[in-house]
């Protein structure tokens, strides 16, 4: 977790329980505080570029609370660009083929909503490899 969101967690955290003391009226030493935060980084890791297309990775919770991986594909070229994807897992074997089409200066995410991409424990974005070529 990053420096920045480690410190808005403490701030936050802070403050619910300074709002918890202030509205009990009854001052006592015991304070129970029950929370439950599950935090996923949003931040999209650059993997390739090729071809004026840049690929990101980035993770996710997927709706059956599973960590994802999910992609991004950037298109910097000033035309519509045509490519086709393999997607393969170094620990499980798993290739995913696609042909997608990413628009000028636009960008394309792809986050496989009833068949998320699952990180396993003991793996990482780093576990995947994306081979593009472009049409």
């Amino acid at each position: 977790m990053k420096l920045g969101a480690q410190i808005s967690l403490l701030i936050l955290l802070f403050h619910f329980t300074g709002m918890s003391i202030a509205s009990n009226n009854n001052f006592s030493n015991t304070i129970l505080i029950n929370t439950s935060i599950s935090i996923v980084d949003n931040s999209w890791t650059l993997v390739k570029t090729e071809n004026g297309i840049k690929v990101y990775f980035s993770q996710y919770n997927s709706i059956d609370g599973a960590l994802s991986l999910k992609i991004k594909f950037e298109n910097e070229t000033n035309e519509d660009v045509d490519f086709s994807w393999t997607l393969t897992n170094k620990t499980k074997s798993t290739t995913l083929k696609n042909i997608s089409k990413v628009e000028a200066n636009k960008s394309l995410e792809i986050k496989f909503e009833e068949a998320p991409i699952t990180i396993y424990a003991g793996e990482t974005m780093n576990d995947f490899h994306i081979n593009i070529n472009v049409q």
